[in-house]
């Protein structure tokens, strides 16, 4: 071998190892791409497959033995078909055939496979073809994936969405809905009905601006502001008594419930609505009636009222008459009058006289309309009450007994309390008297815990007859014909305690007789308080 043809062998064999070496990275590399596309396909939840021209798989992942319980030796060689249960093959076939024949990607195909077990699983198929060197249409490519669960919650989804759409539109109330820019977001029938506007009109439209009067705007918007940074509102949770504006601009009371909502990070509203015109006149018409018994009350104890006023005059005018004609007696005999005898006289005087006047006062405040509330212990309001009823017991002789161990002062109108005791009193005397009760007695009780004071009135005239017991306190029944009795004085005092002081009353009988009960917060609870 001369040198040329040395030189030429030596360059073949440089070359030899050059492609070697290149065929030798190539395969390492082929190698690594092998590994990585292994760890992909075994380190993925979804199956991923390859079917020929036929469709037919030729390569199945192993996670098919996780997903149908077949391993991939099960798989190799069959149709998918083979898998779907027959009522969906010919939907899916369809779906298929579609994408082979114009060689179109499969894309989010939903269909249903049988486990080895026999249970069923909802799959996604994505794929694409793939073609041989020549061009040649050889088959597809892809993935499925287990979407059972999130079927199954879409389904529950939409069911408790079809389930809302009913129950909202079959509501009386109106339910409407309000994004985290204040903006209506839904609106139902009872919604059109009872403000004017249709869905269409609303949808989109600021919910404030257009449905809240005016006046109320600027606190709506202040509120909001701090609703849309921290899901929490005055209203939320809450059910609370607004206005509202229908189309027409009517103004109307409403009662709503508000709730929230937090989606992305942003807080929605929810809102349940009532028109309540109705109540609100109903209400009215009550308290109307209310107030018309209350003056029918007021009026009917103003004889009563009378004969007691004249019962406590008559001792001060008795005393006033004997110590004027004790005077003219000694003017007409001649007898030295002196200063201090006429300072003794004018105070004796005066005495009877501010007596005489602290009743008129006592009975012109009973009957004193829209009376302001006042700090008041119960002991001064008892000695107000007796200062127009307590003479006339006396002379009939009842015997009035006073144990009062509270403290504490209420915020309250006097006149209502009164008017309580006083029906109270009158009804317990009227029993005595009728039942010509012998050593006729009535005992005030006055205790007081941490939370309330309790009033109890009893009396020994015989108790109230099981019989009638159920029908005490309700308007116009009596047991006082003789006494022209309407029946309204327990029902009005009832009602005052509950609506008006926010305590109750009750009765029952004891030994001798019968008890009624107050009880009154001293601290009445803020719900409670409202504009009378």
């Amino acid at each position: 071998m001369n040198d040329v043809d040395l030189t030429n062998a030596l360059e073949r064999i440089a070359t030899l190892e050059r492609e070697l070496s290149e065929y030798q990275r190539i395969e390492t590399k082929l190698r690594e791409n092998e590994e990585k596309f292994r760890l992909l396909v075994e380190s993925t939840s979804d199956w991923i497959w390859e079917v020929d021209a036929h469709g037919n798989y030729t390569y199945v992942s192993p996670q098919v033995e996780i997903l149908l319980g077949y391993s991939p030796a099960e798989v190799v060689g069959k149709s998918p078909f083979n898998f779907i249960p027959s009522e969906e093959i010919q939907h899916v076939g369809s779906e298929f055939k579609k994408c082979i024949e114009n060689r179109l990607p499969i894309i989010a195909l939903r269909n249903t496979n049988i486990c080895k077990d026999g249970t069923l699983k909802i799959l996604e198929t994505n794929g694409v073809p793939f073609f041989d060197k020549k061009g040649e249409f050889a088959g597809y490519r892809g993935i499925d994936r287990d979407i059972t669960e999130r079927v199954r919650v879409e389904e529950a989804l939409r069911e408790s969405e079809e389930k809302f759409h009913s129950i909202t539109a079959s509501a009386q109330d109106a339910i409407l809905m309000m994004d985290d820019e204040g903006k209506i977001t839904y609106w139902n029938k009872s919604a059109e009905k009872i403000f004017g506007y249709s869905e269409n009109e609303i949808m989109g439209w600021p919910l404030h601006d257009l449905l809240a009067p005016k006046r109320f705007l600027a606190a709506h918007h202040i509120g909001f502001d701090h609703f849309k940074k921290t899901g929490e509102g005055a209203a939320i949770g809450k059910t609370v008594e607004l206005a509202a504006l229908k189309k027409d601009g009517t103004e109307f009371p409403i009662e709503l419930s508000l709730s929230t909502l937090l989606k992305n990070g942003r807080w929605s509203a929810i809102g349940i609505l009532r028109d309540i015109t109705e109540r609100k006149k109903m209400e009215k018409e009550i308290k109307d009636k209310d107030e018309m018994m209350l003056t029918q009350s007021k009026q009917a104890a103003m004889g009563d009222m009378i004969a007691m006023i004249a019962h406590q005059w008559r001792q001060p005018l008795a005393i006033m008459g004997m110590d004027i004609n004790n005077l003219i007696m000694s003017i007409s005999l001649d007898e030295e009058i002196t200063t201090d005898y006429l300072v003794t006289f004018s105070e004796a005087l005066n005495q009877q006289v501010q007596q005489l006047s602290t009743t008129i006062d006592n009975f012109r405040n009973f009957f004193k309309p829209n009376q302001s509330k006042v700090e008041i212990t119960i002991d001064e309001v008892i000695h107000n009450t007796l200062n127009i009823i307590g003479s006339s017991c006396e002379n009939n002789n009842i015997t009035l007994t006073i144990h009062d161990t509270s403290k504490s002062s209420l915020l309250i109108n006097t006149s209502s309390l009164m008017q309580v005791f006083l029906n109270l009193l009158g009804n317990a005397k009227d029993m005595l008297l009728t039942n010509k009760v012998a050593d006729a007695a009535i005992t005030i009780t006055v205790t007081e815990t941490d939370e309330v004071i309790i009033i109890s009135i009893c009396d020994n005239a015989g108790g109230i007859p099981e019989s009638i017991m159920h029908k005490i306190g309700q308007p116009y029944f009596t047991t006082k014909q003789e006494f022209n009795g309407t029946g309204l004085g327990l029902y009005i005092s009832r009602s005052i305690i509950e609506k008006h002081l926010f305590g109750t009353l009750t009765w029952h009988n004891e030994e001798k007789g019968a008890c009624f009960v107050i009880t009154l917060k001293i601290k009445p609870d803020k719900e409670d308080v409202k504009p009378e």
